[in-house]
């Protein structure tokens, strides 16, 4: 299923890292090993159950972006319709009549969407480039919103596996 994942890396680039490591306070120090646990469960699993790689690698990115110090602060009814956008419409429409109802639904609902819009700016600050060779079929854009929409489909099918069971699509 994933035949082009090995990759040769040298480790002494971690120094750095594993030298500050020390110094993160619990809850930070938590939230790397999380990811790497998750990445390394979904790549084990890739070949035998597709649907729940995809959970546990996506899920590698969310613990990652959680942890990520990084973000952007965002308005919540921008946040909302950023990620949410029949959510944001009918906010929007609301706000036209009621700017403060609009608000305050907002930031009750803005949990709903809060980790897909830090992974969706995590994996913006930090793509690696495109791998190579690139596939021969559906090949993603992966320059600016093209990536960044890319990512927000796959973390609404994480959502659809997740809360009603609907299996990732094939390639």
């Amino acid at each position: 299923m994933l035949p082009n994942l090995t990759l040769e890396a040298d480790l002494a680039d971690l120094v750095p890292y594993l030298e500050r490591y020390g110094e993160l306070d619990a809850a930070t120090a938590t939230g790397p090993v999380r990811a790497a646990r998750l990445f390394q469960q979904g790549i084990w699993l890739a070949g035998a159950d597709p649907n729940l790689a995809w959970i546990l690698l996506v899920s590698a990115l969310g613990a990652a972006a959680d942890t990520w110090a990084g973000a952007a602060k965002s308005e919540p009814v921008q946040q909302i319709a950023d990620n949410w956008p029949e959510l944001g419409d009918l906010l929007a429409a609301i706000g036209e009549f009621e700017g403060d109802l609009a608000l305050k639904l907002a930031r009750l609902l803005r949990g709903h969407v809060r980790i897909q819009d830090r992974v969706k700016q995590f994996v913006a600050l930090h793509l690696p480039e495109p791998p190579v060779p690139r596939p021969k079929f559906d090949v993603i854009d992966w320059q600016g919103e093209a990536i960044t929409e890319s990512i927000g489909k796959i973390y609404q099918w994480r959502s659809r596996f997740l809360h009603t069971a609907v299996p990732f699509p094939g390639p």
